[in-house]
């Protein structure tokens, strides 16, 4: 482009796109100055160029204050081309008339008044020479002209457009930062009017949040906070009712204001300061108080609901104890009925096919049965129950404490096959309790089974259809449960009633109702003052007694025995030198010296159970009570008779043994048969105490004890000493002779008879004897292997003639590794079993080592005791052990046959 051309012309169009256009296009020179159209005389101009104002040092820090004025010229530049600078071109004076410069005046802050500065009409004089031109170039005058015309028709155009004041421009351009100082709005600013001249269509809701600024910033004592008109248009429209939060942040310094708002006495300075500490200390006490009353409320409610929660749990409880309990009376009902509707029918029962039920359980109490060896075989021992198979009517369910052997029950098996019984083990069903190995050792066997609900099943599934009752050992409550379990009917006493008559005091009361001759002493016994003070007694009543007796009630196999020999007595000694007995002193002194001298005195029989006199006497008041007896000086006998009692009551007497007394005062096998007594005295005697039972509902199978011994006038005398309401080992070893000697026991003369067609009653007598051992411990006899044992019992000559019936059948616990073994000595007479007994047990003896292996006290062997039995057997023979003048020492060193 050549600068020395005219400009083009500037059309209407362009002029219309504005100055930067044309500034833009390079339509107006670059060198032109333009601050006279930007300074007009046009009212609300935005731009105003003048002169900078260069401050003195010490002057520029100071804060001027606002002016304004009425009316103001603006100053007029001329644009020439001049070689003057800007600050050498004078400006033009302001016209005639206006006001000269005065000194500012401040005006304070907040008392401000928004005024219109208008101006006149400012003339913008475009200088003809105003376009430079280069040095060597001239500026045409034509175009000077035409471009000022162009200017000023521009000016006249504007002119003609609308005029924004003041005002529309604060209002459009400001940011409506409204201040509040001291707590105070300050609603006569500029900023505040523009706010609300903007936002009044909404200023209602505007001016709440406002409000709620100020009563916020008030409360906390601000002195001055900046708050953006925005953020605050934005929450009235948003929300109703703000959060503290919400006001704070509509705070343009919000930094410096949420120091005031987080100090804590802060707001307490403020203008409603004390109303704000007393609320505050209202509040802080109320809350105190609340919290208190609501921890103690807290606390009543846990109580309550401990309460009734326990509360809830114990009606829960109380009624499904009663639904229980209802269950329980309803099958105790419909057991009850089958027991009435089994007694009915037991002559008919008896006959027709039917399924017993054995279980040799042993529920005495649990004091007895912690200290019980070998508890679970003794549960066992009773293998020949299976003799009942001889009944071709009766099927069997053996329920066993755990497997029993095979080669312990081939051994009976193959004696019940020998002796007619087809196919046994087709007749008779095992069970025993899923997990007994589990289960505690000292728990009785119905307890396992009522406990072990697939055995129950089982049994249940045995007998359904059929007529099944059950034939238990010592009954107890457990035996009763579980009958009631099965529905079954039980062959034995009432349960409840057993447990009062079958103690050693229920007997007394038993054998007193059926005029049966007891000891001499008194029983129901519970303290040990009552115990020392009868006894006491007693020894001055009968002064010929040399011992007496103290039993506990639910002791069994002469275990809860203790007995005190007057000769111990040192003031029974001096009275007896000196004075008559009966005296007051003499009872002073020995109930003084008994009470104080009596663990010395007393001797306990089975130390194992009870080391010293204060557990036996404790065991004696825990378990219900004791006796206390006196032993005679001449014991002659001690006889058993067994008894079997029908559901329809008739009484059947399945044998009478004579009892064999072991150094531990209790028996220790039995023989057979008896020399001691008269029968008819022992059958009237034993069915007098029967017809009683059977009024007490007791039935099915018991022993009664007796003693036998010579008065002091030489005269034989008989006690009843005991009873045992169950099926004992002696009784059933008695089964074991009838099977071998083909015999039966005649309850009217005593004897053992066979059928016999060619005798004038059909009937003829056997005379066999035997010799039963009772169960025998060593530790050696688990060491035996079954078959080699046997057979060298064969090869010494002790087994079983069958066709002779004669000779030995042993007793076995399940096996041989049980320790523990029976052996039942079979002879034409009472010389030969003897022979056989004494023989064998010499031939177990050798066998056998003595050591105990370290075994508990009461685990050891008892093969002494039948050595000692042996022996004095050998010694005697039964005209020596049926003479009168027998004495003490004529029954293994043992005077108190009553002892079991």
């Amino acid at each position: 482009m050549n600068p020395s051309l005219p400009l083009p012309p500037i059309s209407e169009t362009e002029l219309d796109k504005g100055l930067l256009n044309l500034i833009n296009r390079k339509l107006v020179p670059s060198f032109i100055d333009l601050s006279p159209l930007v300074n007009t005389n046009e009212e609300n101009t935005p731009l105003v160029a003048q002169p900078a104002v260069l401050n003195p040092f010490h002057t520029q820090l100071i804060k001027k204050q606002v002016q304004t004025s009425e009316e103001q010229k603006p100053v007029l530049f001329k644009m020439q081309n001049s070689s003057r600078s800007l600050h050498d071109q004078a400006c033009i004076q302001e016209p005639r008339g206006s006001r000269k410069k005065e000194a500012p005046t401040i005006i304070p802050f907040g008392n401000q008044k928004i005024i219109n500065v208008k101006s006149d009409n400012a003339s913008i004089y475009l200088p003809k020479n105003a376009i430079q031109q280069p040095l060597n170039s001239t500026l045409d005058p034509t175009e000077d002209q035409k471009l000022n015309a162009l200017f000023e028709a521009n000016h006249e155009k504007k002119k003609q457009q609308y005029l924004r004041t003041y005002l529309d421009l604060m209002d459009e351009y400001s940011l409506h930062h409204v201040i509040v100082r001291h707590g105070t709005l300050l609603n006569n600013t500029p900023e505040y009017l523009s706010f609300y001249r903007t936002y009044q269509y909404n200023w209602p809701k505007i001016y709440g949040i406002l409000m709620l600024l100020e009563r916020l910033l008030k409360d906390f004592s601000v002195p001055l906070a900046y708050v953006d008109g925005k953020k605050v248009v934005f929450l009235a429209e948003k929300t109703v009712d703000p959060t503290n939060q919400q006001l704070i942040d509509c705070l343009v310094n919000s930094e410096t204001v949420i120091p005031y708002i987080h100090l804590p006495d802060v707001k307490f300075l403020g203008r409603n300061g004390p109303n704000l500490a007393a609320t505050a200390i209202q509040r802080v006490w109320r809350g105190y108080s609340q919290r208190n009353k609501f921890k103690e409320l807290k606390r009543q409610h846990h109580m309550a609901s401990i309460i009734q929660r326990w509360w809830f749990l114990r009606t829960r409880l109380f009624r499904t104890k009663e639904r229980i309990q209802k269950l329980l009376y309803d099958e105790e009902f419909k057991w009850k009925s089958k027991m009435e509707e089994f007694k009915k029918n037991w002559d008919t029962i008896k006959k027709a096919k039917r399924t017993i039920v054995h279980i040799n359980s042993l529920s005495y109490d649990e004091s007895v049965r912690k200290t019980f060896p070998k508890f679970k075989s003794h549960q066992n021992s009773q293998l020949f129950r299976l003799l009942d198979l001889l009944d071709p009517n009766v099927d069997i369910i053996f329920i066993a404490s755990y497997h029993i052997d095979s080669d312990a029950l081939s051994y009976v098996v193959k004696l019940l096959e020998y002796y007619g019984v087809e196919e046994p083990m087709k007749r008779v069903k095992f069970v025993t309790p899923e997990n007994s190995d589990k289960f505690q050792e000292n728990l009785s066997l119905s307890t396992l089974v009522y406990y072990s609900q697939r055995t129950l099943k089982h049994i249940k599934t045995l007998v359904m259809g059929k007529v099944a009752f059950i034939v238990p050992g010592h009954i107890g409550k457990d035996d009763l449960r579980l009958a009631i379990k099965l529905q079954l009917p039980i062959l034995g006493p009432d349960p409840l009633n057993s447990t009062i008559y079958g103690t050693k005091s229920g007997s007394k009361r038993i054998f007193s109702q059926a005029d049966v001759n007891t000891p001499i002493g008194i029983y129901d016994i519970y303290e040990e003052e009552d115990l020392i003070s009868n006894l006491t007694k007693k020894i001055l009543e009968y002064p010929n007694f040399n011992r007496w007796l103290i039993k506990i009630d639910t002791e069994m196999s002469g275990r809860g025995l203790a007995y005190l020999e007057t000769s111990s007595v040192h003031a029974v000694k001096e009275k007896r030198k000196n004075e008559p007995l009966f005296t007051d002193r003499v009872r002073t002194k020995i109930l003084e010296e008994l009470s104080e001298y009596m663990p010395e005195r007393i001797n306990l029989v089975s130390k194992y159970v009870y080391p010293k006199w204060m557990d036996f006497i404790t065991s004696l008041k825990n378990s219900g009570g004791g006796v206390i007896e006196a032993v005679p000086n001449k014991i002659i006998g001690s006889p058993t008779v067994n008894l079997y009692i029908e559901p329809n009551g008739e009484i059947q007497i399945l044998s009478v043994q004579e009892q064999l007394l072991s150094p531990q005062y209790c028996a220790q096998g039995c023989a057979f048969p008896q020399y001691s007594a008269p029968y008819e005295a022992l059958r009237e005697a034993s069915l007098s105490v029967g017809h009683v039972c059977y009024s007490k509902k007791i039935m099915g199978y018991l022993s009664i004890d007796y003693v036998i011994f010579l008065d002091e006038k030489e005269s034989a005398r008989m006690w009843a000493v005991d009873l045992k309401l169950r099926l004992t080992d002696n009784s059933l070893m008695h089964r074991v002779f009838e099977l071998v000697t083909n015999s039966q026991f005649d309850m009217n003369r005593g004897i053992m008879v066979r059928k016999d067609h060619d005798s004038t009653n059909g009937l003829t007598e056997v005379k066999r004897s035997y010799i039963y051992s009772g169960i025998m411990r060593n530790p050696s006899i688990s060491t035996w292997h079954h078959s080699s044992f046997f057979n060298d019992c064969r090869m010494n000559g002790h087994s079983l003639d069958c066709v002779g019936q004669f000779g030995v059948v042993f007793q076995q616990v399940d096996s041989l590794l049980r320790g523990q073994l029976g052996e039942l000595c079979i002879g034409k007479n009472s010389e030969e079993a003897i022979s056989f007994f004494t023989s064998l047990v010499e031939f177990i003896s050798n066998m056998t080592n003595d050591e105990d292996h370290g075994l508990p006290f009461g685990y050891e062997s008892n093969l002494c005791n039948v050595e000692a039995l042996s022996r004095w057997l050998s010694s005697a023979s039964p005209s020596t052990r049926n003479s009168s003048s027998s004495n003490s020492s004529r029954t293994c060193d043992l005077s108190s046959s009553n002892i079991n």
